[in-house]
This record gives C-alpha cells, sequence and structure tokens, in this order.
C-alpha cells in the first residue's frame, strides 16, 4: 500500500506556505546576506505565528553565460556559489542556512522562492 511520507511526517510539521516571485531586472541588483528565519525564543512566541521553516527556491530564467547573480550559500565548511538555471531548485533549513544574491547584470533573473511554514500553537494547560 502506498503512503505518503510526506504528507504523514513532514506535512504535520509544516502547514503553511508564503511564496514570492523576485524579478532582478540585471542592473546590478543583489541581496545582502541574510537568514529566512531566526532561532525560536520561547519568549516572542504567540499562538498562532506563522514560522519558517524551509526554504525552496526555483529559477526560472534560461541559463546564462558568465556566472552572475549567483545564490551564495554560506555552509558550516564551505561557501557555495549556485548559478540560477531553469529548472534548478534549491532547498534548505530557513533558520540555519545564511545566503545571499550576488549582482545580477545583463539578464533578467527570475526566482520563485516559497517559505514553508509551522504554525505555532500554545500548549494548553
Amino acid at each position: 500500500m502506498f503512503k505518503n511520507l510526506y504528507n504523514e511526517r513532514v506535512g504535520e510539521l509544516l502547514d503553511d506556505c508564503e511564496t514570492q516571485l523576485a524579478v532582478y531586472e540585471g542592473k546590478g541588483e543583489y541581496y545582502l546576506r541574510h537568514k529566512d528565519a531566526f532561532k525560536i525564543d520561547m519568549n516572542n512566541l504567540r499562538n498562532g505565528q506563522k514560522l519558517r521553516k524551509l526554504t525552496v527556491i526555483a529559477y526560472l530564467n534560461q541559463e546564462i553565460g558568465p556566472k552572475k547573480g549567483e545564490l551564495r550559500l554560506y555552509l558550516e565548511k564551505q561557501i557555495v556559489d549556485v548559478v540560477p538555471r531553469m529548472g534548478r531548485v534549491i532547498v534548505f533549513k530557513s533558520e540555519r542556512i545564511e545566503h545571499e544574491v550576488k549582482p545580477t547584470e545583463g539578464y533578467r533573473r527570475f526566482a520563485l522562492t516559497s517559505w514553508h511554514r509551522h504554525t505555532f500553537k500554545a500548549p494548553v494547560i
């Protein structure tokens, strides 16, 4: 019997989604180093708060020549540059991976980003 393990395991934790289409016109646009979410501070949580847990980025532009507009990922032991090209998808934990978009020049860069979120539910006492 087929079981949908995503819905059974991950679907219980990630119950909401936020999506954005980012278009860089190719005139030097960039995005500074950041995380998409921060570590949870139990003192600041409120019931119903939506917490970003998983970032998914899909590129929608044709492959480009020289590297421009790369997504730079700051991993624990290395820095990885990802060239945006049609069909490439990047998935990472929103609160763990710092990243940035390097300056984009000479082409239109399209990235569809989704943040899969968990809705915090205060425990019933």
